[in-house]
């Protein structure tokens, strides 16, 4: 069975909507994600839902999306996740070969997912953006509560390499690590 599009990180509950919405508008959709309870694979609107036994955004996962996209030759590739996002940017022109990809050209891309090139863009248009502290180590975070104050919203400057983001280490450890520091100054 040939299907419209094939929806990627089906865990997610973004890819659930986008199951919902394609399908309710009468379009074919597939899923695909790496475990087999993914909540998309149980909606009405999903016609499959493909488990791929390769961690995500691995080479491994690659290999096997190309096979999945040859054999049910889906006409958009979706995907929601970050990781995933990354393993299409970096081997875009192979999966466009199979499918159309639903993401913005390049040069948007390399704005959308660095923070602080995407908050330039939002003040050059004269858009409020939040104070900003940039630190890259856990024990910087004292000092940048101090800066800027509580509540704040610890994230990686870039997005794209996974969930664990080697500018930061081991993205939960660096939250842990903010939380623990930010106990003196919740007053």
């Amino acid at each position: 069975m040939k299907f419209d599009a094939l929806v990627l990180d089906a865990g997610l509950r973004q890819s659930l909507a986008t199951v919902r919405s394609l399908g309710r508008r009468g379009l074919s959709v597939a899923a695909a994600e790496n475990f087999s309870d993914a909540p998309a694979f149980s909606s009405r609107w999903c016609r499959r839902g493909f488990v791929c036994p390769a961690a995500c955004g691995t080479d491994a996962y690659l290999i096997i999306l190309e096979q999945l996209l040859e054999r049910v030759g889906a006409r958009v590739l979706i995907s929601s996740h970050d990781g995933m996002i990354a393993l299409i940017r970096r081997h875009r022109a192979r999966l466009e070969k199979r499918a159309r990809i639903a993401l913005a050209k390049e040069p948007a891309m390399a704005i959308a997912v660095n923070k602080e090139r995407t908050l330039a863009v939002a003040r050059s248009l004269g858009i409020r953006v939040p104070r900003q502290s940039h630190h890259k180590l856990g024990r910087d975070v004292p000092a940048a509560i101090k800066e800027i104050g509580l509540p704040a919203v610890v994230n990686p400057a870039s997005h794209g390499s996974g969930r664990n983001n080697r500018e930061y280490g081991s993205f939960p450890n660096w939250l842990a690590l903010s939380m623990r520091h930010a106990a003196p100054w919740r007053n």
